[in-house]
């Protein structure tokens, strides 16, 4: 009934998520502020000094590498220290998911929202396309 079917659901770029497993961190002696720590540093950097040149003084900061090729095993290869000063792996407390991620979120009255854009097929009834479209978000369409 339609032709041009579009939305402006666009993913964008696969990203990493780390999700702690509070059982098994709380039996590493490992608190989730560590994990996050450790996470913002080697993902965002961390600032570890200061070079001045030509008047101006320039940041230093350590991260990973950037580059998108085997990501997750270098995360998953990271350690955090423990509360008795340990290293512990950080994929024995944490689960590694890799997804994409939605380029934009659109939202609808504070709510997320996906348009849907179509032209009616030429013929076809615009009032048969509206109710068929209805009844399709309302989920009483097979």
């Amino acid at each position: 009934m339609v032709t041009d079917l579009d939305t402006n659901y666009d993913l964008g770029m696969p990203e990493l998520r780390v999700i702690p497993d509070r059982d098994k961190a709380a039996a590493h002696g490992v608190s989730i502020a560590s994990i996050g720590e450790t996470v913002n540093a080697m993902i965002g950097g961390v600032l570890v000094g200061q070079y001045p040149k030509g008047g101006h003084r320039y940041d230093i900061k350590l991260k990973l590498e950037e580059n998108n090729e085997d990501r997750l095993t270098k995360v998953s290869n990271l350690s955090v220290r423990n509360n008795r000063g340990e290293l512990i792996p950080l994929k024995d407390v944490v689960r590694i998911e890799e997804a994409r991620s939605l380029i934009e979120i659109n939202r609808r009255e504070r709510e997320r929202a996906i348009t849907v854009y179509a032209n009616i097929k030429s013929g076809e009834s615009q009032q048969k396309t509206l109710d068929l479209v209805e009844s399709i978000s309302n989920g009483s369409c097979r």
